[in-house]
């Protein structure tokens, strides 16, 4: 049987109390190139060996060992040195024949790498013997590493889903949940408290100046300023609150049962934390400060479309901007700016059927078309 190199550069152990057949076993095995050869003359010895290997056990090849050897229970080493494919140790049992079914017959044997041979020895037959337990013993830790990296690439497989099933649905950088993520929650707690007949509102919460920022600083000291801020608010909701981030610098949340009063105070609070908070880069500090929208879902006069609510809370959060930024806005029907917007709101679709060449009403003067 032709072995290669490499097979033969292991270590191949000789445990045989008999001191002239253990040097009869060493010589035969040297002639066949096999000269990594260490010897024990009882069990003990077989141990202080291995120690010596310990973390180390692929260069053991095999263990050729005397059935009688003193101090050594050979079927509980077999079972100790043989229990992984990954450290596994083959056996050449030498045993007279009288004793050869004892482990020939073992549940055990089918597992590990065990070969039986009776004395006097037949030299021919012990190294193709030696060879064929070094070639398995290969291949079964072949298969082994095969396996361990099937099942690493499988769990990597498992974490890059997760990670992306997670991505689906929240923001990379602050963990918060994104715009969709966000509006489909949103519907279902509309459509609670439509139910129940609860007060609630959102809050669109937009950065003040953050653009500003990134311009001087560069996007990764905004990114980490975003990070902050979304920290500061953690604090003050509840967990169970609905907390998304759905632009570069726009914020939703959205409290359940609450009252207009509780939903303003709350508000305020998170202003005035964030109006507290001192954001430093490279030694230069820079205020921080929040405009805030609210739109309110009542029981009288509720919206329960989420793009709705959230484009009411938007134009709010508008009009603190344009009213010197850092402060809390209510939505409101009769603001001046909201009505502009919503009377530009109608246009938009007329201009551009106009401008598509369909019909349009004759109320629509071209002063409207081109103002």
């Amino acid at each position: 049987m032709l072995i290669s190199k490499k097979l033969k550069e292991k270590v191949i152990i000789i445990a045989e109390s008999d001191p002239q057949l253990l040097a009869e076993i060493k010589l035969n095995l040297n002639k066949q190139g096999f000269l990594n050869i260490k010897t024990a003359l009882d069990g003990q010895q077989i141990y202080e060996i291995l120690r010596s290997y310990y973390g180390i056990a692929k260069k053991i090849g095999l263990l050729i060992v005397n059935e009688q050897l003193p101090q050594c229970d050979v079927l509980a080493m077999c079972q100790q040195l043989s229990s992984h494919d990954a450290s596994l140790i083959p056996f050449i049992i030498l045993s007279a024949d009288e004793n050869k079914h004892n482990i020939e017959n073992s549940e055990f044997n089918s597992q590990a790498l065990i070969h039986q041979m009776s004395y006097p020895i037949n030299y021919s037959v012990l190294m193709d013997t030696i060879g064929f337990q070094l070639i398995m013993m290969q291949e079964r830790y072949l298969r082994h590493k095969q396996e361990e990296r099937l099942i690493n690439e499988l769990a990597e497989r498992k974490i890059v889903d997760a990670k992306l099933k997670y991505l689906v649905v929240h923001d990379e950088l602050t963990g918060l949940i994104n715009r969709h993520n966000f509006e489909s929650q949103l519907r279902l707690v509309l459509m609670r408290s439509r139910i129940r007949q609860q007060e609630g509102a959102l809050i669109f919460i937009n950065l003040d100046r953050f653009s500003l920022v990134n311009e001087l600083e560069g996007f990764d000291v905004g990114d980490r300023l975003l990070i902050e801020i979304v920290a500061i608010i953690r604090k003050i909701i509840f967990k169970d609150d609905l907390f998304a981030r759905i632009g570069s610098d726009e914020f939703c949340l959205f409290l359940d049962n609450k009252t207009a009063k509780e939903v303003k105070q709350f508000a305020e609070r998170v202003r005035a934390s964030v109006d507290e908070f001192k954001f430093s880069s490279g030694g230069v500090c820079y205020s921080t400060s929040l405009s805030i929208g609210i739109a309110s879902v009542n029981t009288v006069t509720a919206d329960y479309h989420p793009n709705e609510i959230i484009s009411k809370a938007r134009q709010a959060c508008r009009m603190a901007k344009e009213h010197g930024r850092n402060m809390v806005w209510s939505y409101n029907e009769t603001d001046t700016k909201v009505q502009e917007r919503n009377k530009d709101l109608y246009w938009v679709p007329l201009i551009k059927k106009a401008l598509l060449g369909e019909k349009v009403s004759s109320s629509i003067s071209a002063s409207c078309l081109f103002r």
